[in-house]
């Protein structure tokens, strides 16, 4: 098949559409790692709204370009972001932490005596 001048920038315009649907995604991701403890009370309501919002953002981004790619890209993004966001650094420590408060992950020291009970004995001499 031959390509003509016509259809180079249809295909140039539908390679950007796919990679700003991944982009699309990766700012998804991006905002949900630090916004998802947000909430009412004990109901987390940001994750459920980030929910909705990466659902819907794939059904239209797979609807809009015709094909399953649309939606595979969008998750890919928000994938491939919270993955890399909640993978520890060299030094050990976490950006994104699976506790909703943001204190410190269960394995830390500062995590490990601050959950000891006081000890409350004497101390003999």
């Amino acid at each position: 098949m031959e390509s003509t001048p016509r259809s180079r920038p249809l295909s140039v315009g539908i390679g950007l559409a796919y990679v700003a649907l991944l982009l699309l995604g990766a700012a998804q991701g991006l905002i949900g790692c630090f916004q998802f403890s947000r909430g009412a009370g004990p109901v987390p309501v940001a994750a459920l709204v980030f929910c909705a919002l990466i659902f819907a953002s794939c059904l239209l981004g797979g609807w809009g370009m015709g094909s399953p790619l649309g939606a595979l890209l969008v998750a890919l993004g928000w994938f491939g972001v919270s993955v890399l966001l909640t993978m520890p650094t060299p030094g050990g420590s976490v950006i994104v932490t699976n506790r909703p408060s943001g204190g410190p992950p269960a394995s830390s020291p500062a995590a490990s005596w601050s959950s000891r009970p006081a000890w409350t004995g004497s101390v003999t001499r």
